[in-house]
């Protein structure tokens, strides 16, 4: 579930649900802006939250976490996500960008704000 659930009004109902048709020993993934991300420049592409005006609300790891907790579910890694070869290479792609005369996109920072593996 990448990008999807700061987009729903009822997304910590909709993960319980989801959860209910999970297998035992399914994986479930999941991503999505964090709170870090309302700090960041607002630009075209969405970087910033508040950027997409889609966006319905902000969901945190705690709160996420005690949902699949309550689930009995097992967290196998939680936090943020950096694609460290994406974040050096930035200015070099911003510029190729730009050189090209199109509009840079948030796209080109390679950024995922948080991220949670769970299985039962």
């Amino acid at each position: 579930m990448a990008h999807v659930i700061e987009h729903l009004h009822n997304g910590d109902e909709v993960l319980k649900l989801f959860l209910t048709k999970l297998k035992d020993g399914g994986f479930f993934y999941i991503e999505y802006p964090g709170k870090k991300s309302l700090n960041l420049p607002s630009m075209y592409g969405t970087l910033n939250f508040y950027d997409d005006p889609t966006h319905v609300r902000m969901f945190s790891i705690p709160e996420l976490k005690k949902i699949f907790e309550d689930a009995n579910c097992e967290i196998l890694q939680s936090g943020t996500r950096r694609n460290p070869w994406n974040i050096l290479a930035m200015p070099v792609r911003m510029i190729a960008t730009w050189m090209k005369g199109k509009k840079v996109e948030a796209n080109v920072f390679g950024i995922s704000l948080v991220l949670l593996n769970i299985s039962l």
